[in-house]
């Protein structure tokens, strides 16, 4: 049986598959692709060439893409705590690098799903991409303010990805079952 996909599910899965597409399409080198250089003959084609998956447009994209949407559709249904998980081994094995101000939260998929949609981070080119989030406890003591920054080595950010993306698909797959 054929699971039939609401808007938000649509929403979600449309912009998950333009992300693995963008992801294979680097992975192919399709930018460097004789169709590709044959077919399109425009000024922006060497800027294209340049993008790949660790250029900062695209990575925002990505991260967007399989960290915001989900989320926002489903909120709590892609047990986004598995993802926690595999961020906070990342830290406690030093492939990423947390600094935190006096932060006790742990909640780092959150707080990278919300730099994110502030776009709030630096990228370092064939480096890394940290991300940082605030919060303002009370806005009227600005001592109150809590920052938290997690670096994350370019080659990691698929990896990260590839975790979302076995969430969405165990997530629908669990849909597919109990629909029949």
């Amino acid at each position: 049986m054929i699971l039939k996909l609401n808007n938000d599910d649509n929403l979600v899965i449309q912009s998950i598959a333009i992300g693995v597409l963008l992801m294979e399409l680097n992975d192919k080198k399709f930018l460097e692709s004789d169709y590709f250089l044959k077919k399109y003959n425009f000024e922006f084609k060497d800027i294209l060439k340049k993008m790949t998956l660790d250029s900062q447009g695209v990575v925002m994209i990505l991260l967007y893409v399989f960290f915001v949407v989900p989320k926002e559709i489903y909120a709590d249904n892609l047990q986004y705590e598995k993802i926690n998980d595999f961020i906070k081994n990342k830290i406690d094995n030093n492939v990423y690098v947390l600094n935190q101000d006096d932060y006790k939260d742990n909640d780092y998929a959150g707080h990278i799903r919300n730099a994110v949609s502030h776009a709030n981070f630096i990228f370092e080119p064939q480096k890394s991409l940290t991300i940082f989030d605030t919060n303002q406890y009370n806005k009227r003591k600005p001592k109150n303010i809590k920052t938290i920054s997690i670096s994350i080595p370019l080659k990691e950010i698929v990896i990260l990805l590839e975790q979302i993306y076995k969430l969405v698909i165990a997530y629908y797959n669990h849909q597919s079952q109990s629909s029949n």
